[in-house]
């Protein structure tokens, strides 16, 4: 028990006890308890409206170019830095109703070096509201429009595509990535956007990747466990095999430029010894 000695003699005890209480900033305080509520109901219906206006975008998209004809990046103020950068571009289009439509989109700070003024830009708008639009710049923006996995093409792919007919390998390219499309004239599939092609014929599939992807194959026939035969023989720089398959990694020159490709196809005289 505590004893708070001489605080109950008389001469320390008011005669006018008064009560030392600030109402103000009590009243203030459960003010701006009172005020949370309303910022959080805010956001919920802001964050509603966004959603709702996404969805009916999906549900309604029309895909087109547009232009780009602006862009602003803005630092970020303050001793500490406390507003963050924040960049914006503005792009240009035509409906299909020929209305032109500019709109003001922002845009993660370190995407915005990758804008240029003049440049064509993918988009979808609502046909709806064609002042309701997404850039599709991002794998993850491709990826929620067409719920594609937005990778790309390896050695699995192209085994399988061995036993494909040409439907069942453009349906399968369409859900690894966007843009592939079957070009007649070459008598195969090219996506430009990807810088690759891909063609079966004869029982084998010929794939041309882009070149940053040559690196990324050549680990993943380590990563298979594939054995090297022979290598830089005429225009193959080597072959590969395991008991199923074959990969031919092969290269062509064009004056100064060469081209890598491969070349894969199931191992028939491995399965014949069987």
């Amino acid at each position: 028990m505590l004893f708070f000695y001489n605080s109950w003699k008389p001469e320390k005890i008011d005669e006018n006890p008064t009560l030392d209480f600030n109402f103000g900033n009590f009243f203030s305080f459960f003010g701006l308890l009172a005020a949370i509520p309303a910022v959080i109901f805010y956001f919920l219906i802001s964050w509603l409206i966004e959603s709702g206006a996404e969805k009916r975008l999906l549900e309604t998209k029309v895909e087109t170019k547009a232009l780009v004809v602006n862009g602003n990046y803005y630092e970020g103020g303050g001793i500490r830095r406390r507003r963050p950068d924040e960049a914006e571009i503005t792009v240009k289009f035509r409906t299909k109703e020929n209305m032109v439509i500019s709109r003001t989109i922002e845009i993660p700070t370190y995407q915005f070096q990758h804008f240029y003024k003049g440049q064509q830009v993918d988009i979808i708008y609502s046909s709806e509201n064609p002042n309701n639009i997404m850039l599709l710049n991002s794998k993850e923006s491709l990826q929620q429009v067409y719920k594609t996995e937005e990778r790309e093409v390896i050695f699995k792919d192209l085994f399988a595509f061995l036993e494909f007919s040409d439907n069942e390998i453009q349906d399968n390219l369409n859900k690894i990535s966007t843009g592939w499309v079957y070009d007649k004239q070459q008598q195969g599939w090219v996506n430009a956007s990807r810088q690759c092609y891909i063609k079966k014929s004869e029982g084998a599939i010929f794939y041309i990747p882009k070149r940053e992807l040559i690196m990324l194959l050549d680990h993943d026939i380590r990563k298979n466990k594939f054995r090297r035969v022979f290598e830089n023989q005429g225009g193959i720089l080597a072959q590969y095999e395991n008991e199923k398959y074959i990969i031919q990694k092969m290269s062509e020159r064009s004056g100064n430029s060469v081209t890598v490709f491969y070349l894969v196809m199931q191992n028939i005289s491995n399965a014949s010894t069987k």
